[in-house]
């Protein structure tokens, strides 16, 4: 397993607070050598939000090694990139999507000036981040906004709903509410195509956001994709908030039925703690 693979699934796992499952990338390339690929499609139903990072961890992986002089690769970088491939087609076909093969286009495809434009953004969102952490937020905004500048013609998919999140939730702290659902509800669908826990965060945005703007029915939605996410990904217990919110939400709606059903949700959730 490359090391940078590696650390991409640990993030994964600290993010979603799953058990550990380290042994994705090495049961994904057993079956590849088999030329089991209805049991890689298993294997990716099971695991639909780890997916993403087997796949980024290909790529970063391979990035890193063909840029070496040969001399110095540890692994051959034609065999990443393959792998990268397959895991792409396939994901794509379990999830009826093509975010995972343009991504796979889009960074093979790449010349020097783009690779270097790709850190570039790379380090753009890292600067948004600490500056939003100091509460600098005329610099994130700057930060985030030369982020998605250079993920957009790189077609950088997780690039691009990284930083329109990040706006999104400057735009919430500002007060500006339709920006902030444009952003979120961008991040929100490319975070979806992708398989990414990202979805989440967007969702629980969005959430909130539309209540505010008064659009009850687009914010019981939002959480209701939120949940789904959640049990898909493996984590739908660090939702119960989302749940009495979706009861609320419901009841105001006049669904009493459906406020009812996740009451009992949240009820268990609690008894369950």
């Amino acid at each position: 397993m490359s090391t940078l693979a590696g650390l991409a699934l640990c993030f994964l796992l600290q993010a979603s607070g799953a058990e550990a499952q380290p042994d994705l990338q090495a049961l994904f390339e057993e079956k590849c050598a088999a030329a089991a690929f209805a049991a890689v499609d298993e294997l990716f139903r099971a695991r639909p939000y780890e997916v993403i990072y087997l796949v980024d961890g290909y790529l970063e992986s391979w990035l890193e090694q063909d840029e070496l002089p040969v001399a110095e690769r540890s692994v051959d970088p034609d065999r990443l990139l393959r792998l990268a491939r397959i895991a792409a087609e396939r994901a794509d076909r379990v999830f009826s999507s093509d975010a995972f093969g343009r991504t796979v286009k889009a960074w093979s495809g790449w010349s020097a000036e783009e690779r270097a434009a790709f850190r570039k953004g790379r380090d753009a969102h890292q600067r948004g981040r600490e500056a939003q952490q100091e509460k600098r937020y005329e610099d994130a905004q700057e930060a985030y906004a030369a982020a998605l500048e250079a993920a957009e013609p790189l077609g950088d998919l997780k690039g691009i709903a990284q930083a329109e999140q990040a706006l999104g939730d400057l735009a919430v702290g500002a007060g500006h509410l339709e920006e902030a659902v444009q952003r979120h509800g961008r991040a929100r669908d490319l975070f979806a195509a992708l398989r990414h826990h990202g979805m989440l965060r967007s969702c629980r945005a969005l959430g909130r956001v539309h209540e505010q703007l008064g659009d009850l029915a687009a914010a019981r939605s939002n959480l209701e994709r939120m949940l789904e996410a959640a049990r898909e990904a493996g984590h739908d217990t660090d939702t119960r908030a989302v749940r009495a919110t979706l009861a609320r939400l419901c009841r105001e709606l006049g669904d009493e039925e459906a406020a009812e059903r996740y009451e009992g949700e949240e009820a268990k959730a609690e008894d369950g703690k």
